[in-house]
């Protein structure tokens, strides 16, 4: 029998239940859920990043699988998390098929599992509220559908439709030549092909993509002048959320899993409660109420896991003590719908207060100047009652995205009332292990539903036309939505590369084994979701061309980039967007040198991975905006 660590009263935990069910409340956000929750892959993060300026910790092992699991599939179902499961048939939807691991390696040490691209993806008909934003803010919510709720039909809206209610009237600025017979021909070879939007550069109109993956036709095409490298792509882009949300990180965020990971680490919960803040960086700290847990002495609830600065590029991974508390039950309903509120009240009304507290471990001030300008913009709409609902849920999923990877630190009066109850003492700056890791479930519960969104509108966003939308409306919404979701990539894989460090030096993980399976999760994150996101936005603006048709304010100025009569008659554009592209002017020219200077990283070892460099991918993207290409 093994000695227990508890205070107060206890009642058994085996028949407990973790419920994070959410009521069903309108709410100003218009969230909804997915009618089939396994058909969203999870979002992306068990660690905490430290903060250098205020000695926050960061827990990459908090919110960790138990010891001896790996999770090394990408976007498996949720049943596919237990130890030793295999799920036949389990793919992620437009993805590359990896090399296998050696057929002699055990099952929680293989490679990523094979995943092609032609799965389809499901995609829920949901009609969120559009009211009193502009017409270049708005997404047209999709029809309604005969096939079952949360299945995809094989629609594709992402594939230009040849009807003509779609089409969209020739606008001042548009081409300004005919094209010549070559042009002609290879536009008339997409339209009978039926090829995906993938294969070409210009966005011609085409018709929907023929079935099969890749299109029957691509392979032919795909040695014309006019067509890109990338490979077909004919999911809907929603079916990307999946690398946002990588398998490798999250298995343990599930509520199945939670459950599972407490009835393993605690036998009892105390009747004696007190009220306790935690705080993560931002000014305002998250409370709670809570409960002695009763725990064995090996239980992981009685430590966790953070990074703290240790006056050099490269923060020290250290093991603290963790006091046995925990959140009742019966309290945990209503926690993911305060969370939610929380998340969008910052964004609504503080993203002021939020933005310096997000970056304050980085060398360079790039991703920090970045997210400045897009939150002004944003803002600068919101407050002129023009509120862009996708750029705003982008920007909850940053948030969220940053609250899941700090430690969640109990203030010093919060500390002593739990010494005082427990009669331990603790060490600074300590995190309760098993409070922090139920926050943080009912904090994913909603951010999977964002990422699906975001992703489906903003991919809805460039194909739905709209006579009343401008050139420069449509860029400042797609750009800033985009370069959000890149910010989010690269605080991803900066997360992931503490939780592969930790799995590596505290649970005793072979190194090179793990650290193949981070450098396959950035490779994938790179090719299958930031390459397809950018080239999507390239092509539908012809950044990288010149003259008339091209759009490229950073390059080229706002005047000259929206196609106006003359540069004085850019006064005529919004103010917020003409203040936006001179914050992004001013961020490049300060930050020229390192935008034209970096270079993908090789996943070479050594001491500093440039993976904690949270502008790596943003400032890959911003270089396709400096360099003439016609």
């Amino acid at each position: 029998m093994q000695p227990e660590s508890y205070a107060g009263d206890t009642y058994p935990i085996e028949n407990t239940q973790l419920s994070l069910s959410v009521p069903r409340h309108s709410q100003p956000m218009q969230d909804t859920y997915p009618s089939n929750p396994d058909t969203i892959s999870p979002g992306p993060w068990n660690s905490e990043r430290a903060l250098n300026n205020q000695g926050m910790g960061f827990d990459y092992t908090a919110l960790g699988p138990t010891g001896g699991i790996s999770y090394n599939a990408l976007g498996l179902p949720e049943n596919n998390l237990d130890l030793g499961q295999e799920v036949p048939g389990a793919r992620v939807p437009g993805a590359f098929e990896p090399v296998p691991a050696s057929q002699d390696t055990e099952g929680e040490d293989k490679d990523w599992q094979s995943v092609p691209s032609n799965a389809s993806s499901p995609w829920a008909s949901q009609n969120s509220s559009q009211s009193g934003s502009p017409a270049w803010c708005k997404i047209k919510p999709f029809p309604p559908s005969s096939s079952p709720k949360g299945s995809y039909d094989g629609t594709n809206s992402h594939a230009s439709s040849a009807s003509t209610a779609l089409s969209n009237p020739k606008r001042r600025g548009a081409r300004n030549r005919t094209l010549t017979p070559q042009e002609k021909q290879e536009a008339m070879d997409v339209r009978k092909a039926k090829a995906c939007w993938a294969c070409h550069l210009s966005k011609i109109k085409c018709s929907p993509c023929s079935s099969g993956s890749p299109c029957q036709q691509c392979d032919r095409l795909s040695g014309k002048r006019r067509f890109c490298l990338l490979p077909c792509f004919n999911d809907p882009l929603e079916s990307l959320q999946t690398f946002l949300a990588p398998e490798y990180l999250l298995g343990h965020l599930k509520e199945a899993k939670g459950a599972e990971f407490l009835s393993k680490n605690a036998t009892g919960w105390g009747t004696q409660q007190i009220h306790v803040r935690m705080t993560w960086g931002y000014w305002r700290p998250l409370e709670a109420t809570v409960v002695t847990l009763a725990v064995p002495s090996n239980s992981r609830l009685g430590y966790h896991h953070q990074t703290q600065a240790s006056g050099t590029r490269q923060p020290t991974l250290v093991r603290k003590k963790s006091p046995p508390l925990g959140i009742p039950p019966a309290s945990m309903g209503g926690m993911p719908e305060e969370y939610r509120r929380i998340v969008n009240e910052i964004v609504t009304t503080d993203l002021d207060m939020y933005v310096p507290i997000v970056y304050d471990d980085q060398d360079s001030k790039l991703p920090e100047r970045l997210l400045k300008a897009i939150c002004s913009f944003y803002s600068a709409g919101l407050a002129a009652g023009q509120e862009c609902e996708t750029l705003r849920e982008a920007l909850e999923v940053h948030v969220t995205c940053t609250m899941l990877e700090r430690s969640l630190i109990l203030d010093e009066k919060s500390m002593w009332q739990v010494e005082e109850l427990l009669g331990e003492q603790y060490p600074p700056r300590s995190a309760a292990n098993c409070v922090q890791r139920q926050i943080k479930y009912a904090l994913f519960a909603s951010q999977q539903q964002r990422i699906f969104d975001v992703l489906r509108n903003w991919g809805n966003m460039g194909w739905v036309s709209n006579p009343r939308v401008s050139i420069e409306e449509k860029w400042a919404t797609s750009f800033s939505v985009l370069l959000t979701l890149i910010l989010i990539m690269d605080k991803t894989l900066e997360t992931a590369y503490y939780f592969c460090e930790g799995r590596i030096k505290h649970h005793g993980y072979e190194a090179t084994a793990e650290r193949r399976q981070f450098h396959e999760l950035v490779r994938l994150m790179q090719t299958e979701l930031l390459d397809k996101l950018k080239e999507i936005f390239h092509s539908s603006f012809k950044t990288r061309k010149g003259g008339r048709e091209a759009c490229n304010p950073i390059r080229d100025g706002a005047g000259t980039a929206f196609q106006r009569r003359s540069v004085d008659d850019a006064s005529t554009v919004d103010e917020s967007i003409l203040r936006l592209v001179e914050d992004l002017q001013t961020v490049v020219e300060d930050f020229g040198a390192e935008v034209r200077q970096h270079r993908r990283a090789s996943p070479a070892g050594g001491c500093y991975s440039p993976y904690t460099n949270a502008g790596r991918l943003a400032a890959i993207f911003l270089a396709d905006f400096l360099a003439y290409k016609s």
